[in-house]
This record gives structure tokens, C-alpha cells and sequence, in this order.
């Protein structure tokens, strides 16, 4: 069993995007173990085998939830797996219904941490999955990690250039950042959503 103790830290593997972004603290064994995991990780995927390697790699994301190197080879995996068809499993949906409804449970009492793996489980089936992406960012920005969340959110957006509700928090979280030139161009595909609303509302 993993128990996590929780710190301020800029760790190997962590964006270095805030120094005040709260980090789970790992022991040195933990973090060992979750190297070793992706190495053999690293192995198994040269090797062709997917679903061994997801494992290996959904173990890593367990032990150290805030490596973004993790999930980013995990996220990698998945679609190579599905050939990048950006569907996923056949009848995906409909195979991960308990899966999303346990997710919205996890979100509802706030156990942040126990929805961003539930998130990955969700995304073995269908790492396109657009509603998954939006809860991960959601989480992650509860746990005040906003570069997983913009990452995340950045992810599914290719697959969805004009979605509002990735966007307008993608275009928030590019403000905060700093990125104003990709915020401001964010917020001109939301312009004719705000126009409609004003039309609607007269």
C-alpha cells in the first residue's frame, strides 16, 4: 500500500511551471519503484505488448499521480494501441458506464487523487473519451496542478477545435500562465457562442 505525505516540492519529472504547486511528497523507495515500473515499461513497449505495458505504466501514475511523464508515455500507449482511430473500443461507452459513474462519485466527495485513476481506467477504453479529459482537468485543477489540467485539456482539443467546454478553460489557464497571445485566440472561437447568447437573451 502507498500512504503519501504531501509537501511543496519541484520534483524530478514535474513541470516547473509553479513553485507553489502542492506535490505528493515521495519516499525514495516509492519513487525507485515507480522508475522501475517505467523502465520495464519502456521494455515491454518496444516489444509490442500494449496492454502489459499499460499496466506497467498505470502503476507508475498510482504510485507518483503527478508525474506528467507518466501519464504523457501512458496517453501515447493508449492510442497506439487503438491505432489512433480516436474511437477506441468497440462500444466503449456503453462498456465504461459503472467506470463514469464512479468517477462522478469520486468527484462529488472530492478524492481528487482516486478520480485521476479512475480517469485512466476510463481512457484504456477510449483515450478520446472528451468528457473523461474534461473531469481529469477538473480534478487536476482542484488539486491545484494547473499544467496537468492545461495539458490534459490541450490533449482532446485537437479532437475538438471548437468545443466551448474545452476551450474556455484551456483559455483561462493559458491567462494564468502567462500565454496571452493563445488565450486571446481561444477566446475568438468562443466570441459567436457569447453573440448568441446576447441575441437569445433579447
Amino acid at each position: 500500500m502507498v500512504r503519501w505525505t504531501y509537501g511543496k516540492l519541484s520534483a524530478h519529472g514535474k513541470s516547473d511551471m509553479s513553485t507553489t504547486t502542492p506535490l505528493p511528497k515521495l519516499t525514495a523507495e516509492q519513487r525507485r519503484a515507480a522508475a522501475g515500473q517505467f523502465e520495464r515499461a519502456s521494455q515491454v513497449l518496444k516489444g509490442g505488448d500494449h496492454d502489459y505495458g499499460l499496466q506497467l505504466l498505470f502503476t507508475c501514475c498510482k504510485i507518483d499521480p503527478a508525474n506528467l511523464i507518466y501519464r504523457q508515455s501512458m496517453r501515447q500507449t493508449q492510442r497506439a494501441k487503438y491505432k489512433n482511430n480516436e474511437t477506441g473500443q468497440s462500444m466503449a461507452f456503453v462498456r465504461s458506464l459503472w467506470g463514469r459513474l464512479r468517477l462522478k462519485k469520486a468527484m462529488l466527495r472530492g478524492d481528487y487523487l482516486d478520480a485521476l485513476l479512475l480517469s485512466e481506467q476510463l481512457f484504456m477504453r477510449n483515450p478520446w473519451d472528451l468528457q473523461t479529459h474534461l473531469v481529469m482537468a477538473k480534478a487536476f485543477e482542484e488539486l491545484e496542478w494547473p499544467d496537468h489540467a492545461l495539458w490534459t485539456l490541450e490533449q482532446i482539443r485537437s479532437s475538438h477545435p471548437q468545443e466551448p467546454r474545452v476551450n474556455r478553460p484551456l483559455a483561462r489557464l493559458y491567462e494564468k500562465r502567462g500565454n496571452f497571445n493563445q488565450a486571446i485566440a481561444l477566446a475568438g472561437t468562443l466570441k459567436p457562442l457569447v453573440n448568441l447568447a446576447v441575441v437569445n437573451a433579447l
